[in-house]
């Protein structure tokens, strides 16, 4: 079995997504390139989690659709995440692999994997307390099922999505003989289990700080509470939530730190991003992009990640001399 860890925030095909392949206890989680999910998607391999499809040259994307990859024109990876949201993919969650559960139902535990490639049987108690404590933080955990805290009486537990369902494995009690009684049935094997998360153990003592800033400061902490975050990250949120702007272009954990910066300064002063904003430039690129924006050229001619930030430049520099030159005075 295969599942999808997660994929890059670029649309592009040249960064690196993260899958994990096994069954039962028996896992391993590894960086393949974009290029290589393009492969699978036209053998047609089966994900537990998504479903990857390849578009043709001539197919526009359906309406909707969020994880495209590569350039217009030429056959890209569509990556279809139905029931779950795109941004589930790209936002650093833990991917439930497997449900542990002993011989009449009950939940044990279950095979975890994490973008950082780390594959752990956590206890479902522990399981539970790390999801709680994401819920009171605003965010998920978990990428594939949904947590259901407890009430009224009800425990809590993970439920699976309508149309997607997490592998059980049924943890068997292993018998000592004919005459004897059959055994109690064993834990699963000792394995890391994160400790209870609270804000100490998640967060460094870096981020804790521009989180202390932020609720002095009155704003909702919540949209940058996530430790996937660097604290230079954390703090363009932050300063942009205290301006009263939007910071939704950049709650990618995965924007690169100098795009973070740039584009902050720029929420910060009013400006709209939209027309240059592109997580796979350069600072330069961004830069030129926005510059022809201001001048009023179809930056369209030099708008891609592809085209290096010097040649942009010129580019740039020439249709704007081109734009005014049958202007006499």
């Amino acid at each position: 079995m295969k599942f999808l860890i997660s994929v890059p925030a670029s649309n592009l095909l040249d960064g690196l997504a993260v899958v994990a392949t096994g069954s039962g206890l028996k896992w391993k989680v590894a960086q393949v390139p974009m290029t290589f999910l393009m492969e699978e998607a036209r053998k047609n391999v089966r994900y537990e989690n998504a479903e990857l499809k390849v578009l043709s040259a001539n197919l526009k994307p359906p309406v909707g659709a969020k994880l495209v990859f590569g350039q217009p024109k030429t056959a890209r990876l569509w990556i279809d995440t139905k029931p779950y949201a795109a941004n589930r993919f790209i936002s650093g969650l833990a991917v439930i692999l497997q449900e542990i559960q002993n011989e009449v139902g009950g939940v044990l535990g279950y095979v975890l994997a994490f973008p950082d490639g780390r594959c752990l049987r956590v206890a479902a108690a522990d399981v539970y307390t790390y999801c709680e404590n994401a819920r009171l933080l605003g965010r998920p955990a978990v990428q594939n099922m949904q947590y259901v805290s407890a009430a009224n009486g009800t425990a809590p537990h993970l439920k699976n999505y309508e149309g997607r369902t997490v592998p059980v494995y049924i943890h068997r009690r292993r018998a000592v003989n004919a005459e004897k009684a059959v055994a109690a049935p064993k834990a699963p094997e000792a394995v890391p289990v994160p400790e209870k998360p609270t804000a100490q153990t998640v967060f460094t003592p870096e981020q804790l700080e521009v989180l202390g800033r932020g609720k002095q400061e009155g704003v909702d902490i919540r949209v940058y509470a996530n430790p996937a975050y660097s604290p230079k990250h954390m703090d363009v949120i932050r300063n942009i939530l205290v301006h009263k702007k939007d910071p939704s272009l950049l709650l990618n954990p995965k924007l690169p730190e100098h795009l973070v910066s740039f584009y902050g300064h720029d929420i910060v002063s009013g400006a709209d991003i939209r027309p240059y904003f592109n997580p796979a430039y350069t600072v330069k690129q961004a830069m030129q992009v926005k510059l022809g924006v201001i001048r009023g050229l179809d930056v369209s001619v030099y708008a891609s990640p592809t085209t290096d930030g010097d040649e942009m430049e010129q580019i740039r520099v020439r249709m704007d001399a081109d734009m005014w030159s049958g202007i006499t005075p």
